[in-house]
């Protein structure tokens, strides 16, 4: 087996560890060790138990940072998941105005950015004053200020 081949398999390997520990369910992590441990062994078979012993030494230095840098992505999408709730939570109570009609969906200005609204009401012509009433996961519900 060629040097490219045995390192890409060892390379994919290490990735499905560092995938395995963002997001368990066991069959990524068990490819992974075997492809790690494969072409170990076919390391030893090209080129002797030094070049082996390099490949085992690099997944032992470069696999907690593999792990580290992943776990490190899925946090950000957390963070950057729950701050977007956040900002969509602070509309609660606030005004704006319908750029279109909202026959229960359409769109809104609220606080200079443009938003789909839903309407628990009929319908709501197009540049009513509105508020917001209520946000259920990403929906946003609104009402006429008069209403």
């Amino acid at each position: 087996m060629e040097e490219w081949i045995i390192i890409s398999l060892f390379v994919i390997g290490l990735c499905l560890v560092a995938i395995e520990t963002v997001i368990p369910g066991m069959i990524t992590g068990i490819i992974g060790f075997a492809l790690i441990i494969y072409s170990v062994i076919e390391a030893y078979y090209l080129g002797g138990y030094l070049y082996s012993i390099g490949l085992i030494i690099f997944a032992i230095i470069i696999l907690p940072f593999a792990i580290r840098k992943a776990r490190k992505l899925v946090q950000l999408k957390k963070v950057s998941d729950s701050s977007m709730n956040n900002s969509i939570l602070s509309l609660i109570g606030q005004s704006g105005k319908t750029i279109s009609s909202l026959y229960p969906v359409g769109k809104a200005v609220i606080q200079g950015k443009r938003y789909v609204v839903y309407t628990d009401e009929h319908q709501i012509e197009e540049n009513q004053d509105i508020i917001v009433t209520k946000i259920d996961g990403q929906k946003i519900f609104v009402n006429t200020k008069s209403g």
